[in-house]
C-alpha cells in the first residue's frame, strides 16, 4: 500500500510539471512553437531567460495569417495574452540575437481547453486567501500606523534639537559678550588711575 501511494505521489508530481518547458535556442537562431486554436480561445504564455547572454531574448506571436499578435524585444522575462481572433494554427517564436552564446528559455503556453485546469478557483478556495488578505492588510495598516507615529516622533525631536541648538548657541553668544564686556570695563578700570596722573 505504501510502494503504491509513493508511485502514484510520483506520477502526480511528474504530471503537474509537464506544461512547462526548457529549450536552448543556438545564436543567431529562432525557435517557433505551435498552437493552434478556435476563435475566441485565449493563450496565456510566461517566459523567462535562464542563460546565456545578457539573459534577454526576443519574442514574437504570429497569427494563423501570419500578423503579429504580440512582440516585444530584448526581454528576460514577461507574460502575455489574448484572446484569438481567428481559429487557426498560432507561433510562438523565440529568437536569439546573440553573436555568440545560446539561449536557454523557460516557458510556459495554455490554451483554450487548459485553462480551467488554472482557473478553477471555487468559494472554498477562496476563504483562506480573504482571511490571508485581511491578515495582510491589518498587518499593512499596523505598520502605515507606525510608520506615521514614528515619522511624528522623529520630527518632534528633530524640533527639539533645533531649538536646543538654537539656545545654546544664543547662550554662548551671550556669554562670550559678558565676557568681552567684563574684559573691556577692567582694562578701562585699570587704565583709568594711569591716565588721571598724567
Amino acid at each position: 500500500m505504501t510502494l503504491l501511494s509513493i508511485i502514484l505521489l510520483v506520477a502526480a508530481f511528474f504530471a503537474a510539471t509537464v506544461s512547462g518547458y526548457i529549450v536552448e535556442i543556438p545564436a543567431k537562431n529562432q525557435e517557433c512553437f505551435f498552437e493552434n486554436l478556435t476563435k475566441y480561445e485565449r493563450m496565456i504564455s510566461s517566459f523567462e531567460v535562464l542563460a546565456g547572454g545578457m539573459l534577454d531574448i526576443n519574442i514574437k506571436v504570429l497569427g494563423p495569417d501570419g500578423k503579429v499578435v504580440y512582440e516585444s524585444e530584448r526581454e528576460t522575462e514577461g507574460a502575455f495574452q489574448f484572446a484569438a481572433q481567428e481559429g487557426g494554427l498560432y507561433q510562438v517564436c523565440f529568437n536569439s540575437m546573440s553573436t555568440l552564446t545560446s539561449k536557454v528559455v523557460s516557458f510556459n503556453i495554455y490554451a483554450g481547453h487548459d485553462l480551467h485546469k488554472y482557473q478553477g478557483a471555487k468559494a472554498s478556495h477562496m476563504e483562506p486567501l480573504d482571511r490571508a488578505l485581511a491578515g495582510l492588510t491589518e498587518s499593512v495598516r499596523k505598520f502605515v500606523d507606525g510608520y506615521h507615529y514614528l515619522r511624528a516622533r522623529i520630527i518632534t525631536c528633530q524640533s527639539t534639537t533645533e531649538s536646543t541648538n538654537d539656545r545654546v548657541f544664543w547662550w554662548g553668544l551671550g556669554n562670550f559678550a559678558v565676557i568681552l564686556s567684563a574684559f573691556l570695563i577692567k582694562i578701562y578700570l585699570i587704565r583709568r588711575p594711569f591716565e588721571s596722573r598724567k
